[in-house]
């Protein structure tokens, strides 16, 4: 791979990210902000967003995950748990 080729695929890495990096959720968040259900959704969205435009989502997960929480403090699971559960390929995780 050329360093042009590998700079346009940062690039479009960066542009694809950018929405995720921005968005207003806080996955770490030991509260899981005012309501997990909503949290959950936005996490789903995001992931899928980031997988739709080729971003390997389970590293990212499972690195969040280890500095998250893993206290269910809501009955709906743990920060980590929610977290580990969109991993892609791993048991319970979502989908590949």
């Amino acid at each position: 791979m050329k360093l042009d080729d590998i700079r346009a695929e940062v690039a479009r890495i960066d542009a694809a990210v950018a929405p995720i990096a921005e968005a207003p959720i806080d996955v770490r968040d030991p509260d899981q902000g005012s309501d997990t259900r909503d949290e959950l959704l936005a996490l789903h969205d995001y992931c899928q967003a980031a997988t739709r435009a080729g971003v390997p989502i389970g590293p990212v997960l499972t690195q969040v995950a280890a500095l998250s929480s893993d206290e269910d403090k809501y009955g709906m699971g743990s920060a980590r748990g929610l977290l580990l559960r969109h991993v892609p390929g791993r048991e319970g995780g979502a989908a590949t």
